[in-house]
């Protein structure tokens, strides 16, 4: 019975940190993927999140994708344990279908925040400590690191949007 339980035990785990193991891709691909899959692609306002229920409101600003009514509000709904998760008020970009009445973005997808899209899809891996370098150095190259990251990841997102306004329109 013990052995029985332990093979249940780590397929179960196994299984569960696997479902949201999403394939490393370059951001092109990932791009290419989201437009098929995609059902509405727009620009909106995050005005309320509700953590207990994984919820949280959204209107549209900007119709990219069949989105026609901008101002219309969805109610979102985050997966519970997959990216990309909604967790911050704001405009985002928005790669989504409806589900059982919530607006649902895809996983392992990259609708991600205009203020910080390299929360969702880093242009560079962040950089390992270097041998012989101090916690003060590693401390001080990795925020360079995070500064010149965020600053091409928003130059990357504006790419993004005025490509599938090109596309869309």
């Amino acid at each position: 019975m013990i052995k029985f339980l332990t093979i249940l035990s780590f397929t179960t785990t196994t299984y569960i940190s696997s479902v949201c193991t999403c394939p490393p891709m370059r951001l092109s691909d990932h791009q290419k993927e989201e437009v098929a899959n995609s059902e509405y692609i727009f620009i909106g306002e995050v005005f309320e999140i509700d953590h207990s229920t994984d919820t949280y409101k959204i209107k549209v600003i900007e119709d990219l994708k069949n989105c026609d009514n901008e101002g219309v509000v969805y109610t979102g709904k985050n997966w519970t344990s997959c990216s990309p998760y909604i967790d911050s008020k704001g405009k985002w970009l928005i790669y989504a279908k409806i589900e059982k009445d919530y607006l649902k973005v895809n996983l392992c997808g990259i609708s991600r925040s205009l203020d910080n899209p390299q929360n969702v899809f880093n242009s560079a891996p962040s950089p390992l400590p270097k041998e012989n370098e101090t916690k003060i150095e590693y401390r001080v190259r990795r925020e360079k690191w995070k500064r010149a990251n965020k600053e091409k990841s928003k130059e990357d997102l504006n790419k993004e949007i005025k490509a599938l306004k090109e596309r869309f329109k």
